[in-house]
Protein backbone atom coordinates (compact mmCIF):
# COMPACT_ATOMS: atom_id res chain seq x y z
CA UNK A 1 0.00 0.00 0.00
CA UNK A 2 2.78 2.40 0.95
CA UNK A 3 4.63 1.31 -2.15
CA UNK A 4 1.66 2.32 -4.38
CA UNK A 5 1.42 5.70 -2.65
CA UNK A 6 5.06 6.37 -3.33
CA UNK A 7 4.63 5.63 -7.02
CA UNK A 8 1.62 7.91 -7.18
CA UNK A 9 3.51 10.81 -5.61
CA UNK A 10 6.44 10.19 -7.93
CA UNK A 11 4.09 10.18 -10.93
CA UNK A 12 2.57 13.49 -9.89
CA UNK A 13 6.00 15.08 -9.57
CA UNK A 14 7.07 13.74 -12.95
CA UNK A 15 3.80 15.01 -14.51
CA UNK A 16 4.35 18.47 -13.02
CA UNK A 17 7.85 18.73 -14.43
CA UNK A 18 6.65 17.44 -17.76
CA UNK A 19 3.96 20.17 -17.75
CA UNK A 20 6.60 22.78 -16.93
CA UNK A 21 8.74 21.52 -19.76
CA UNK A 22 5.92 21.51 -22.25
CA UNK A 23 4.65 24.97 -21.34
CA UNK A 24 8.17 26.39 -21.35
CA UNK A 25 8.90 24.97 -24.75
CA UNK A 26 5.46 25.14 -26.44
CA UNK A 27 4.07 28.40 -24.78
CA UNK A 28 7.07 30.27 -23.43
CA UNK A 29 7.16 33.65 -21.69
CA UNK A 30 8.17 36.29 -24.24
CA UNK A 31 8.44 40.09 -24.46
CA UNK A 32 6.68 42.14 -27.13
CA UNK A 33 6.91 45.77 -28.27
CA UNK A 34 3.68 47.70 -28.81
CA UNK A 35 4.52 50.97 -30.51
CA UNK A 36 2.75 54.22 -31.28
CA UNK A 37 0.20 54.13 -28.46
CA UNK A 38 -1.64 57.51 -28.29
CA UNK A 39 -1.41 59.35 -24.98
CA UNK A 40 -4.57 60.85 -23.48
CA UNK A 41 -4.82 63.38 -20.69
CA UNK A 42 -6.90 62.77 -17.59
CA UNK A 43 -8.41 65.37 -15.25
CA UNK A 44 -8.03 68.37 -17.56
CA UNK A 45 -10.81 69.98 -15.54
CA UNK A 46 -8.43 70.09 -12.55
CA UNK A 47 -5.90 72.32 -14.31
CA UNK A 48 -8.69 74.43 -15.85
CA UNK A 49 -10.09 75.08 -12.39
CA UNK A 50 -6.60 76.29 -11.49
CA UNK A 51 -6.71 78.67 -14.45
CA UNK A 52 -4.22 76.64 -16.49
CA UNK A 53 -4.18 74.88 -19.84
CA UNK A 54 -1.70 72.74 -21.78
CA UNK A 55 0.42 74.81 -24.16
CA UNK A 56 1.00 73.32 -27.59
CA UNK A 57 -1.11 70.24 -26.99
CA UNK A 58 0.18 67.72 -29.53
CA UNK A 59 -0.64 64.16 -30.54
CA UNK A 60 1.76 62.50 -28.11
CA UNK A 61 2.55 58.77 -28.44
CA UNK A 62 4.58 56.19 -26.49
CA UNK A 63 6.08 52.75 -27.09
CA UNK A 64 5.61 50.01 -24.48
CA UNK A 65 7.28 46.64 -23.90
CA UNK A 66 5.10 43.90 -22.39
CA UNK A 67 5.79 40.39 -21.10
CA UNK A 68 3.60 37.28 -21.03
CA UNK A 69 2.93 33.86 -22.43
CA UNK A 70 3.25 33.69 -26.16
CA UNK A 71 -0.34 32.57 -26.63
CA UNK A 72 -1.53 35.50 -24.50
CA UNK A 73 0.71 37.95 -26.34
CA UNK A 74 -0.58 36.71 -29.70
CA UNK A 75 -4.16 37.37 -28.63
CA UNK A 76 -3.33 40.84 -27.27
CA UNK A 77 -5.33 43.67 -28.91
CA UNK A 78 -3.17 46.84 -28.97
CA UNK A 79 -6.20 49.08 -29.50
CA UNK A 80 -7.34 48.27 -26.00
CA UNK A 81 -4.16 49.61 -24.42
CA UNK A 82 -4.51 53.06 -22.83
CA UNK A 83 -1.56 55.38 -22.16
CA UNK A 84 -2.57 58.24 -19.93
CA UNK A 85 -1.15 61.27 -18.11
CA UNK A 86 -2.98 62.33 -14.98
CA UNK A 87 -2.96 66.14 -14.98
CA UNK A 88 -4.14 66.29 -11.37
CA UNK A 89 -0.50 65.56 -10.44
CA UNK A 90 0.67 68.93 -11.80
CA UNK A 91 2.94 70.99 -9.56
CA UNK A 92 2.98 74.51 -11.00
CA UNK A 93 2.44 76.85 -13.92
CA UNK A 94 5.20 76.24 -16.41
CA UNK A 95 7.03 72.97 -17.02
CA UNK A 96 5.77 69.81 -15.32
CA UNK A 97 7.21 66.30 -15.72
CA UNK A 98 4.28 63.89 -15.34
CA UNK A 99 4.40 60.06 -15.50
CA UNK A 100 2.71 58.08 -18.24
CA UNK A 101 0.45 55.35 -16.85
CA UNK A 102 -0.59 52.33 -18.93
CA UNK A 103 -3.96 50.59 -18.53
CA UNK A 104 -6.06 48.06 -20.42
CA UNK A 105 -3.68 45.06 -20.38
CA UNK A 106 -4.96 41.60 -19.38
CA UNK A 107 -3.90 40.45 -15.93
CA UNK A 108 -1.54 37.82 -17.33
CA UNK A 109 0.45 40.38 -19.30
CA UNK A 110 2.85 42.74 -17.54
CA UNK A 111 4.33 46.09 -18.57
CA UNK A 112 8.09 45.86 -18.78
CA UNK A 113 8.80 49.45 -19.87
CA UNK A 114 7.21 52.61 -21.27
CA UNK A 115 9.17 54.91 -23.55
CA UNK A 116 9.03 57.72 -22.78
CA UNK A 117 7.79 56.94 -19.28
CA UNK A 118 6.96 60.58 -18.55
CA UNK A 119 5.81 63.67 -20.44
CA UNK A 120 7.25 67.14 -20.11
CA UNK A 121 4.19 69.39 -20.29
CA UNK A 122 4.07 73.17 -20.17
CA UNK A 123 1.03 74.59 -18.38
CA UNK A 124 0.14 78.15 -19.38
CA UNK A 125 -2.45 80.55 -18.02
CA UNK A 126 -5.90 79.88 -19.45
CA UNK A 127 -7.37 83.08 -20.93
CA UNK A 128 -10.61 83.97 -22.71
CA UNK A 129 -10.97 86.76 -25.24
CA UNK A 130 -13.25 88.14 -27.93
CA UNK A 131 -11.62 88.85 -31.29
CA UNK A 132 -13.02 90.98 -34.12
CA UNK A 133 -13.81 89.21 -37.38
CA UNK A 134 -11.95 90.30 -40.50
CA UNK A 135 -13.12 89.26 -43.95
CA UNK A 136 -10.51 88.88 -46.68
CA UNK A 137 -12.03 89.57 -50.09
CA UNK A 138 -10.31 88.12 -53.14
CA UNK A 139 -11.05 88.81 -56.79
CA UNK A 140 -12.91 91.75 -58.28
CA UNK A 141 -16.53 92.14 -59.41
CA UNK A 142 -17.58 92.31 -63.04
CA UNK A 143 -16.42 95.45 -64.89
CA UNK A 144 -18.67 98.38 -64.07
CA UNK A 145 -19.50 97.06 -60.61
CA UNK A 146 -17.99 97.57 -57.17
CA UNK A 147 -18.23 95.85 -53.82
CA UNK A 148 -18.70 97.63 -50.51
CA UNK A 149 -17.63 96.58 -47.03
CA UNK A 150 -18.90 93.12 -46.09
CA UNK A 151 -21.61 92.65 -43.49
CA UNK A 152 -20.52 90.02 -40.94
CA UNK A 153 -22.65 88.09 -38.47
CA UNK A 154 -21.39 87.56 -35.83
CA UNK A 155 -18.65 90.14 -35.95
CA UNK A 156 -16.68 88.69 -33.03
CA UNK A 157 -15.29 85.27 -32.13
CA UNK A 158 -14.88 83.95 -28.59
CA UNK A 159 -11.50 82.23 -28.08
CA UNK A 160 -10.10 80.29 -25.13
CA UNK A 161 -6.63 78.85 -24.70
CA UNK A 162 -3.03 79.38 -23.53
CA UNK A 163 -2.18 83.01 -22.83
CA UNK A 164 1.04 82.93 -24.88
CA UNK A 165 -0.93 81.79 -27.94
CA UNK A 166 -4.01 83.97 -27.45
CA UNK A 167 -1.99 87.18 -27.08
CA UNK A 168 -0.34 86.48 -30.44
CA UNK A 169 -3.62 86.18 -32.36
CA UNK A 170 -3.95 88.99 -34.88
CA UNK A 171 -7.46 88.28 -36.16
CA UNK A 172 -10.24 85.84 -36.75
CA UNK A 173 -10.66 85.73 -40.50
CA UNK A 174 -12.64 84.20 -43.34
CA UNK A 175 -12.02 84.46 -47.06
CA UNK A 176 -14.57 85.13 -49.79
CA UNK A 177 -14.09 85.30 -53.56
CA UNK A 178 -16.18 87.80 -55.57
CA UNK A 179 -14.56 87.36 -58.99
CA UNK A 180 -16.77 88.54 -61.88
CA UNK A 181 -19.88 88.93 -59.71
CA UNK A 182 -22.53 91.59 -60.34
CA UNK A 183 -24.91 90.92 -57.48
CA UNK A 184 -24.69 90.70 -53.70
CA UNK A 185 -23.02 87.54 -52.40
CA UNK A 186 -24.35 85.80 -49.28
CA UNK A 187 -22.34 82.88 -47.93
CA UNK A 188 -21.41 80.97 -44.76
CA UNK A 189 -17.64 80.59 -44.33
CA UNK A 190 -15.26 78.69 -42.01
CA UNK A 191 -13.33 80.84 -39.51
CA UNK A 192 -9.56 80.72 -39.17
CA UNK A 193 -7.47 82.27 -36.40
CA UNK A 194 -4.36 84.05 -37.74
CA UNK A 195 -1.33 85.12 -35.70
CA UNK A 196 0.84 88.22 -36.14
CA UNK A 197 3.09 86.34 -38.59
CA UNK A 198 0.14 85.45 -40.81
CA UNK A 199 0.09 81.79 -39.78
CA UNK A 200 -2.94 79.78 -38.70
CA UNK A 201 -3.33 79.43 -34.93
CA UNK A 202 -4.02 75.98 -33.51
CA UNK A 203 -4.46 74.40 -30.07
CA UNK A 204 -7.09 76.91 -28.95
CA UNK A 205 -10.84 76.63 -28.64
CA UNK A 206 -13.04 79.13 -30.48
CA UNK A 207 -16.70 79.66 -31.16
CA UNK A 208 -18.44 79.95 -33.57
CA UNK A 209 -16.63 77.91 -36.21
CA UNK A 210 -18.41 79.59 -39.15
CA UNK A 211 -19.55 83.12 -39.99
CA UNK A 212 -22.30 84.49 -42.25
CA UNK A 213 -20.94 87.05 -44.72
CA UNK A 214 -22.82 89.34 -47.09
CA UNK A 215 -20.81 91.29 -49.69
CA UNK A 216 -22.95 94.00 -51.34
CA UNK A 217 -22.13 94.46 -55.05
CA UNK A 218 -23.54 97.45 -56.96
CA UNK A 219 -23.38 98.98 -60.42
CA UNK A 220 -21.43 102.25 -60.63
CA UNK A 221 -21.34 105.37 -62.84
CA UNK A 222 -19.83 108.88 -63.01
CA UNK A 223 -22.03 111.92 -62.32
CA UNK A 224 -21.32 115.66 -62.47
CA UNK A 225 -20.95 117.76 -59.34
CA UNK A 226 -23.18 120.86 -59.11
CA UNK A 227 -22.20 123.60 -56.66
CA UNK A 228 -25.11 125.23 -54.83
CA UNK A 229 -24.87 128.74 -53.38
CA UNK A 230 -26.85 130.75 -50.87
CA UNK A 231 -26.49 134.26 -49.53
CA UNK A 232 -24.93 137.05 -51.58
CA UNK A 233 -21.66 138.88 -51.89
CA UNK A 234 -21.35 142.55 -50.90
CA UNK A 235 -22.53 144.90 -53.64
CA UNK A 236 -19.00 145.77 -54.72
CA UNK A 237 -17.97 142.14 -55.27
CA UNK A 238 -18.82 139.62 -57.97
CA UNK A 239 -18.41 135.85 -58.29
CA UNK A 240 -16.90 135.75 -61.74
CA UNK A 241 -16.66 131.98 -61.99
CA UNK A 242 -15.75 128.88 -59.98
CA UNK A 243 -14.13 125.50 -60.54
CA UNK A 244 -14.84 122.15 -58.92
CA UNK A 245 -12.27 119.47 -58.18
CA UNK A 246 -13.12 116.76 -58.98
CA UNK A 247 -15.81 117.81 -61.46
CA UNK A 248 -17.19 114.27 -61.62
CA UNK A 249 -17.78 111.72 -58.86
CA UNK A 250 -18.14 107.95 -59.18
CA UNK A 251 -21.18 106.63 -57.35
CA UNK A 252 -22.75 103.22 -56.87
CA UNK A 253 -26.17 102.06 -55.75
CA UNK A 254 -28.93 99.59 -56.39
CA UNK A 255 -30.14 99.84 -59.98
CA UNK A 256 -33.46 101.46 -59.04
CA UNK A 257 -31.64 104.22 -57.13
CA UNK A 258 -28.72 104.66 -59.53
CA UNK A 259 -31.00 105.25 -62.53
CA UNK A 260 -32.56 108.26 -60.76
CA UNK A 261 -29.31 110.04 -59.89
CA UNK A 262 -27.61 111.97 -62.72
CA UNK A 263 -25.67 114.54 -60.69
CA UNK A 264 -24.66 115.34 -57.13
CA UNK A 265 -25.28 118.71 -55.51
CA UNK A 266 -23.19 120.26 -52.79
CA UNK A 267 -24.51 121.55 -49.52
CA UNK A 268 -25.01 125.29 -50.32
CA UNK A 269 -22.00 127.57 -49.86
CA UNK A 270 -22.83 130.87 -48.15
CA UNK A 271 -21.38 133.61 -50.36
CA UNK A 272 -21.79 136.24 -47.64
CA UNK A 273 -18.76 134.70 -45.87
CA UNK A 274 -16.29 135.52 -48.64
CA UNK A 275 -14.64 138.82 -49.63
CA UNK A 276 -11.97 137.60 -52.05
CA UNK A 277 -11.01 134.70 -54.29
CA UNK A 278 -10.47 131.58 -52.24
CA UNK A 279 -10.48 127.79 -52.22
CA UNK A 280 -13.08 126.13 -50.02
CA UNK A 281 -14.38 122.65 -49.33
CA UNK A 282 -18.00 121.83 -50.06
CA UNK A 283 -19.71 118.78 -48.64
CA UNK A 284 -21.68 116.64 -51.07
CA UNK A 285 -25.38 116.14 -50.51
CA UNK A 286 -25.48 112.38 -51.03
CA UNK A 287 -28.96 110.84 -51.48
CA UNK A 288 -29.90 107.91 -49.29
CA UNK A 289 -28.76 104.61 -50.73
CA UNK A 290 -25.98 106.17 -52.84
CA UNK A 291 -22.37 105.16 -52.18
CA UNK A 292 -19.35 107.29 -53.05
CA UNK A 293 -16.65 105.21 -54.74
CA UNK A 294 -13.03 106.00 -53.78
CA UNK A 295 -13.55 109.72 -53.20
CA UNK A 296 -14.50 111.33 -49.90
CA UNK A 297 -17.72 113.23 -49.33
CA UNK A 298 -16.22 116.65 -50.09
CA UNK A 299 -15.03 118.52 -53.18
CA UNK A 300 -12.78 121.57 -53.55
CA UNK A 301 -14.36 124.71 -54.97
CA UNK A 302 -12.18 127.52 -56.31
CA UNK A 303 -14.11 130.80 -56.06
CA UNK A 304 -12.99 133.60 -58.38
CA UNK A 305 -14.27 136.75 -56.64
CA UNK A 306 -13.43 140.16 -58.13
CA UNK A 307 -14.08 143.69 -56.92
CA UNK A 308 -16.51 145.74 -59.06
CA UNK A 309 -15.59 149.23 -60.29
CA UNK A 310 -17.73 151.97 -61.84
CA UNK A 311 -16.95 153.99 -64.92
CA UNK A 312 -18.70 156.96 -66.53
CA UNK A 313 -18.77 156.68 -70.28
CA UNK A 314 -20.07 158.92 -73.09
CA UNK A 315 -21.49 157.01 -76.01
CA UNK A 316 -21.92 158.92 -79.24
CA UNK A 317 -24.44 157.77 -81.79
CA UNK A 318 -27.84 156.22 -81.07
CA UNK A 319 -29.02 153.47 -83.41
CA UNK A 320 -32.70 153.33 -84.54
CA UNK A 321 -34.11 149.78 -84.72
CA UNK A 322 -37.46 148.52 -85.97
CA UNK A 323 -38.88 145.14 -86.85
CA UNK A 324 -41.56 146.60 -89.12
CA UNK A 325 -39.33 148.65 -91.46
CA UNK A 326 -40.26 151.95 -89.80
CA UNK A 327 -37.69 154.74 -90.07
CA UNK A 328 -36.81 157.51 -87.72
CA UNK A 329 -34.25 160.08 -86.71
CA UNK A 330 -33.00 160.85 -83.22
CA UNK A 331 -32.63 164.41 -82.10
CA UNK A 332 -29.96 163.60 -79.50
CA UNK A 333 -26.90 161.63 -80.62
CA UNK A 334 -25.11 161.28 -77.31
CA UNK A 335 -25.83 159.50 -74.01
CA UNK A 336 -23.92 159.40 -70.76
CA UNK A 337 -23.59 155.97 -69.16
CA UNK A 338 -22.59 154.70 -65.73
CA UNK A 339 -21.16 151.20 -66.12
CA UNK A 340 -20.03 148.66 -63.54
CA UNK A 341 -17.94 145.50 -63.86
CA UNK A 342 -14.75 143.89 -62.73
CA UNK A 343 -11.75 146.13 -63.26
CA UNK A 344 -10.19 144.11 -66.08
CA UNK A 345 -13.44 144.07 -68.08
CA UNK A 346 -14.07 147.79 -67.55
CA UNK A 347 -10.53 148.71 -68.57
CA UNK A 348 -10.71 146.61 -71.72
CA UNK A 349 -13.91 148.22 -73.00
CA UNK A 350 -13.76 149.90 -76.41
CA UNK A 351 -16.42 152.02 -78.07
CA UNK A 352 -17.48 149.26 -80.45
CA UNK A 353 -18.37 147.07 -77.45
CA UNK A 354 -21.21 149.46 -76.52
CA UNK A 355 -24.40 150.04 -78.51
CA UNK A 356 -27.05 152.63 -77.58
CA UNK A 357 -30.32 152.22 -79.47
CA UNK A 358 -34.04 152.98 -79.58
CA UNK A 359 -36.74 150.59 -80.79
CA UNK A 360 -39.53 152.23 -82.78
CA UNK A 361 -41.39 149.07 -83.69
CA UNK A 362 -45.15 149.74 -83.77
CA UNK A 363 -44.87 153.54 -83.43
CA UNK A 364 -46.92 155.76 -85.71
CA UNK A 365 -45.44 158.58 -87.72
CA UNK A 366 -44.55 161.61 -85.68
CA UNK A 367 -42.43 162.54 -82.73
CA UNK A 368 -42.12 160.18 -79.75
CA UNK A 369 -40.10 160.06 -76.54
CA UNK A 370 -38.52 156.60 -76.69
CA UNK A 371 -36.41 154.90 -73.94
CA UNK A 372 -32.74 154.47 -74.69
CA UNK A 373 -31.49 150.90 -74.42
CA UNK A 374 -27.85 149.92 -74.12
CA UNK A 375 -26.06 146.71 -75.10
CA UNK A 376 -22.77 145.95 -73.36
CA UNK A 377 -20.55 142.82 -73.16
CA UNK A 378 -21.54 140.06 -70.78
CA UNK A 379 -20.37 140.82 -67.27
CA UNK A 380 -20.85 144.58 -67.63
CA UNK A 381 -23.79 146.17 -65.82
CA UNK A 382 -25.47 149.40 -66.93
CA UNK A 383 -26.33 151.38 -63.80
CA UNK A 384 -27.57 154.61 -65.36
CA UNK A 385 -28.42 156.08 -68.78
CA UNK A 386 -28.70 159.85 -69.20
CA UNK A 387 -30.91 160.88 -70.85
CA UNK A 388 -33.08 157.85 -70.31
CA UNK A 389 -35.43 158.88 -73.15
CA UNK A 390 -34.78 160.71 -76.39
CA UNK A 391 -37.07 162.28 -78.99
CA UNK A 392 -37.45 160.25 -82.16
CA UNK A 393 -39.12 161.51 -85.33
CA UNK A 394 -40.82 158.44 -86.83
CA UNK A 395 -41.43 158.62 -90.59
Amino acid sequence: MSKDLGWKIFSIIIAFFLWLYVTSTENPIITYDVNNIPVSFKNESVIQQAGLVILDKKDERVNIKVKGRRNDIISLNPSGIIAQVDLSNFKQKGWNNLPVDVFGLPGNIQVVSVSPNSMKIYLDALVKQQIKMRIRITGTPKQGYINTDPIVRPDEVFVKGPESIIKNIESATAQVNISNRKDTLNVSLPIFLIDKDGKEVKYVEYNPKTVDVSVPIYRKKDVQVNVNFEGKLPDDLKLVDYGVDPPYITIAARDDILDRVNNLNTIPLDLSKYVKSTKVEAKLDVPEGVILVNEGNKVSVNLNIQRLVKKNYVKKGIVVRSSDDARGTVATQEVRLTLRGIESDINNLVDSDITAYVDITGLLSGKHMVPVKVEVPQGIEVLNVEPSHVEVNVQ
